[in-house]
């Protein structure tokens, strides 16, 4: 039994650290997902373009760029929410706002993003 519970005490020790833990993942998922040529943006940038789009560069680009606000964005929350849980680990309104803001400010820039770009391309 002591050797079952010693095998949990590393898990245990970064049970507190959860939230921050699973933005480190989103980072590393989203951050890692252009150095193999698929960046995350792209399945659902594709169901909302046309095929003729998909191959061109601009069109890897927009998605190459939105993926890095969302790694950075992600990368983010998981430093503050680190220094957070560590230092007030019952900031539950802070933890949350720092959640939300790590979701809405990229999800803001995803839908900005490809218009500005659009509109710089047109001729």
């Amino acid at each position: 039994m002591l050797r079952s519970l010693l095998g949990f005490l590393p898990w245990i020790v970064l049970m507190p650290y959860g939230p921050a833990l699973v933005n480190a993942w989103l980072a590393l998922t989203a951050l890692g997902s252009p150095a193999l040529r698929r960046p995350f943006t792209l399945g659902i940038a594709r169901s909302m373009t046309s095929r003729e789009m998909w191959d061109t560069p601009v069109f890897y680009r927009v998605n190459a760029v939105i993926t890095s606000v969302w790694g950075a964005a992600f990368v983010i929350a998981a430093v503050s929410l680190t220094f957070l849980l560590h230092s007030a680990p019952h900031a539950t309104v802070a933890v949350i706002s720092i959640k939300v803001l790590s979701f809405v400010l990229p999800a803001l820039f995803t839908v900005r993003h490809p218009t500005v770009v659009a509109a710089r391309h047109a001729v």
